[in-house]
């Protein structure tokens, strides 16, 4: 238990115990004071017991704005305290007044020592610093991690803090650059720069017109890999305020500032780095930047892992005339039998899936793509790929939010169709409530089946499709599906499966 914890403790239980008294000897009570006005008397020990269970609750969750609030409602004890006995208004005795002095000290004593161990909130032992840490898992390699928060000259671009930087001088440690926020500017020095492990900068707080207050600064930028394909970035700023009053009435404030603003960092950096992961290069297009989606992740129960799964299946042949399930052109984002051209490949169900998504002028969405609305294919008809029955099924899972995962019901809304050749093709993430057939259903080939969505364990609207040998979700082993008539680049492909990178549609 640290300091701060100890100190709200003491109010808790002395507000409490307070509370309790006057509530339950309210009588008593009233005759020490000489009033007979029970229900004051009740009132304020009813108030009192509440007290000390919103300070229970920050003594676990210790939010230093919620903690200043206590000391403030504190200090308005006391004062009340004061005005109560300079000025006299309810004749209250002389005993009575004793006991409101006895414990205006008191609570006096208990402000003084929360207000201390408030001001060594995050503080480092014995140096007199703040130190706070921010963390972020990205699901990236370390170097990509690296490459993007390294970029130290372009860091306006995604900090909200900070509007222009410009490099002054040299590179790596030593390198001095100038920042500025709206009509305030300062510089910052490289203390450390160790190549994609971590740099640190310093910030010159005396400039004229640094705009925070801030006596000593420095942010320090660290990425740890956690596996091959996951990143923790870790961000640490040190900083002393000029004024030691600062400590506890202005830091309460500013760490909740600080927060939002390095979450908000930290928000950019992800969606850059996951960005320029999934980016794919397509017929020629220039400068843009495509962000398909974060799909690694999808399904992988496995977690980063380049084994392939069981290939007994290798030289299967497809039984069930297959069609694409869609009318439209949609690019293969992974597909094919190895690890490098298809993520799902570890995988034992989904062997041979593949995930595609809709493509227009190099990018999956229009807008800003914090819309599922935005995404070209969000909402697009599916089909049933073959004859079959509908044997199992989920509608009722909600969209996700672009960029964010369902990680509990990974397939979101789907559906399973027995082909009745020992072949279930499996279609996922369709939106909710928009399937169109029931368990116990026949369809048929070209059949509209549902709507193109984005639930489940999907960062935006795609398409995931497998075929496997057994009617239940996540069971069994997946199987080559190989689809009939259809385009991949533009080429006719009679009998094929489809490849990363690949842009496909039916034979119209």
């Amino acid at each position: 238990m640290n300091q701060l914890q100890k100190a709200l403790q003491l109010n808790a239980l002395f507000s409490g115990l307070s509370g309790i008294l006057l509530v339950a000897a309210h009588s008593r009570v009233s005759s020490l004071f000489d009033t007979t006005n029970f229900t004051v008397i009740q009132v304020i020990g009813a108030a009192l017991i509440y007290f000390s269970f919103t300070i229970v609750f920050e003594i676990k969750h210790q939010n230093l704005l919620r903690v200043l609030f206590i000391i403030v409602q504190d200090s308005l004890w006391v004062i009340g305290s004061v005005i109560l006995l300079i000025f006299q208004p309810f004749n209250i005795s002389l005993t009575g007044n004793g006991v409101i002095a006895a414990i205006a000290l008191v609570v006096l004593l208990m402000i003084i020592n929360q207000t201390n161990a408030l001001a060594q909130s995050d503080s480092i032992a014995n140096k007199g610093i703040k130190q706070l840490r921010f963390e972020r898992r990205v699901k990236a390699t370390k170097a990509s991690v690296w490459k993007v928060i390294s970029d130290v000259t372009n860091y306006h671009e995604v900090a909200p803090n900070v509007d222009d930087v410009k490099i002054i001088f040299g590179e790596g440690k030593g390198m001095v650059r100038s920042c500025s926020h709206g009509k305030d500017s300062w510089t910052e020095t490289c203390s450390l720069w160790e190549e994609e492990k971590e740099y640190a900068f310093e910030v010159n707080t005396d400039a004229p017109d640094y705009p925070y207050p801030f006596k000593y600064l420095k942010g320090n930028w660290k990425v740890e890999a956690i596996d091959n394909c996951q990143t923790r970035v870790i961000m640490q700023f040190e900083f002393e305020y000029k004024r030691r009053f600062q400590n506890w009435l202005l830091h309460p404030i500013l760490k909740g500032k600080f927060g939002k603003t390095a979450e908000k960092l930290l928000d950019n950096w992800q969606n850059q780095i996951e960005k320029k992961v999934t980016t794919i290069s397509t017929m020629q297009v220039k400068q843009f930047r495509l962000l398909i989606f974060f799909i690694f992740s999808i399904l992988n129960l496995t977690g980063c892992n380049d084994d392939l799964a069981p290939e007994e299946n290798l030289n299967y042949q497809t039984i069930v005339d297959l069609e694409l399930p869609f009318n439209s052109s949609w690019f293969v984002v992974w597909g094919g039998r190895s690890s490098e051209q298809n993520y799902h490949a570890s995988l034992t169900d989904q062997r041979f899936a593949i995930d595609v998504v809709q493509i227009k002028n190099g990018s999956t969405f229009t807008g800003s793509g914090l819309r599922n609305e935005d995404y070209y294919c969000f909402g697009d008809t599916l089909y049933a790929p073959g004859d079959g029955q509908i044997v199992e099924m989920q509608n009722l899972v909600p969209e996700n939010i672009p960029r964010q995962t369902n990680k509990n019901q990974l397939f979101g809304n789907y559906v399973i169709i027995d082909h009745g050749t020992n072949e279930y093709s499996v279609l996922a993430h369709f939106m909710k409530n928009s399937i169109t057939v029931s368990v116990g259903d026949m369809v048929t080939k070209g059949q509209v089946i549902g709507l193109v969505g984005n639930s489940g364990n999907s960062t935006e609207p795609h398409l995931h499709y497998h075929l496997q040998n057994n009617p239940s979700i996540m069971h069994g082993e997946g199987l080559p599906a190989q689809f009939q008539n259809y385009y991949a680049n533009g080429i006719f492909v009679s009998v094929g499966e489809p490849l990363k990178n690949q842009e496909i549609r039916k034979d119209w």
